[in-house]
């Protein structure tokens, strides 16, 4: 029992060690001069047993390549459903469900490990918006039902970049999109992935601005 309760002493100290780092580490960062950047971000997901990708536009600032922050909006639509069965709610033999969601976020990056060309950081984001459901006819012309629910969105995972080029490389990441709301909103929550190229359009500008100051 006095072993346990010394581990348990220990884990304590070492998490409050690590959270004091983690802090300073970027107080420290953000005294540093910013480098803006705008990029888009996406994130693919399964609604509904349906592949979808949820989008955005994202611009901020990050400070000694450690922290960035940024501010975005992100949303998917278009989604479609054919409900077979006959619900007490409409008096349709089959509806065709139409889903869009729209929210706008803040959030902050860190970067927890950096050798060579590889990067892995941690992204945080919480943001508002909402999530809108639409009814149609079979004949997809007649509006049966529309429903609107407000949401506050948390996301959290981990991110990886390999640099190819001082301004390409590659950019992947895993995490959890936690949708607080309604039940309607609720429903939406689920993990999430995403892969592709990311081109550094601020370190292209510097490059050719020092080649035509040259």
């Amino acid at each position: 029992m006095r072993a346990v309760l010394i581990c348990f002493c220990l884990c304590c100290v070492t998490l409050a060690t690590a959270q004091n780092n983690l802090i300073d580490s970027i107080k420290i960062a953000l005294t540093e001069k910013p480098k803006y950047f705008i990029g888009f971000h996406h994130r693919n997901t399964i609604v509904h047993a349906t592949p979808t990708t949820l989008y955005g536009l994202i611009a901020g600032a990050t400070f000694n390549s450690k922290v960035s922050l940024y501010a975005g909006g992100y949303g998917f639509s278009g989604i479609q459903e054919t409900l077979l069965r006959q619900s007490s709610n409409f008096g349709e033999d089959s509806i065709y469900r139409y889903v869009s969601t729209r929210n706008a976020s803040i959030g902050i990056e860190y970067t927890y490990y950096h050798y060579q060309r590889l990067s892995l950081s941690a992204p945080l984001q919480i943001g508002f918006g909402s999530v809108s459901h639409e009814y149609k006819s079979a004949d997809k012309t007649t509006l049966v039902l529309k429903e609107k629910s407000n949401m506050v969105p948390l996301e959290i995972g981990t991110t990886a970049y390999i640099e190819l080029l001082p301004w390409v490389g590659i950019r992947g990441g895993f995490g959890y999109r936690l949708q607080l709301g309604k039940k309607t909103a609720f429903q939406y929550s689920s993990p999430y992935y995403s892969l592709g190229v990311s081109i550094l359009l601020e370190q292209i500008y510097h490059d050719l601005r020092k080649r035509l100051e040259a």
